[in-house]
């Protein structure tokens, strides 16, 4: 099989001139082909002090794009191996596809639900009878959290931490009501800025 397409650990450019080669700071994966390039070009031993303004430009120009785009993929292949999980929504596109377990706790935000109530959103498709009256989701998120902590001290300096708990609340995790926390705070920016329903992308509120 040939070596076309495949990924090697950068570990394939380790030597033993003790001087960093371009693995090491990478810290990913890339093409072997694309390593043996870079390789050939500028040498494996091109890193020094006598050199820092060049090392600096080939970090920008080719070792922080190589991470982003590691890290792209990495998000796109979770997002397409886990396509149903609880996950931040924080860009105009990431609406275009939203979740199934995202859709309640958009649908639920008290600025949505007023349009949805109105006509104004098409709600992921939702009949609203069977819709919760209540935002299950907004007391969770309240749930021991404080934003303003100077004014929430007494006299004796002590914060009262309130917590609000009921036996069929959905059982989330921090990270996802992190998730839910900022993707309502975004929705809340595609409302105040522009005309798109968070419900129905790219489709414009009625």
């Amino acid at each position: 099989m040939s070596d076309l397409g495949r990924v090697h650990p950068l570990t394939v450019l380790q030597d033993t001139s003790g001087i960093p080669n371009y693995g090491a700071f990478l810290g990913t994966m890339a093409s072997a082909e694309v390593i043996s390039s870079i390789n050939e070009q500028v040498g494996s031993t091109f890193f020094g002090t006598h050199y820092a303004d060049t090392t600096a430009a080939f970090m920008q120009n080719f070792i922080v794009p190589l991470q982003i785009a590691a890290e792209q993929i990495s998000t796109n292949v979770k997002v397409l191996l886990r396509p149903d999980v609880i996950r931040p929504l924080l860009r105009e596109e990431d609406f275009a596809q939203v979740p199934a377990s995202m859709q309640l706790p958009i649908l639920l935000y008290a600025p949505v639900r007023d349009l949805f109530d109105r006509g104004r959103v098409e709600g992921f498709g939702f009949n609203p009878e069977y819709l919760p009256e209540e935002d299950v989701f907004a007391h969770i998120l309240a749930a021991g959290r404080i934003e303003d902590v100077g004014a929430a001290m007494d006299a004796n300096g002590v914060v009262k931490m309130n917590w609000t708990m009921w036996s069929d609340d959905p059982l989330l995790t921090g990270e996802e009501k992190s998730a839910i926390r900022d993707t309502r705070e975004y929705i809340d920016r595609i409302l105040a800025n522009t005309s798109y329903d968070p419900t129905s992308w790219p489709n414009e509120r009625g």
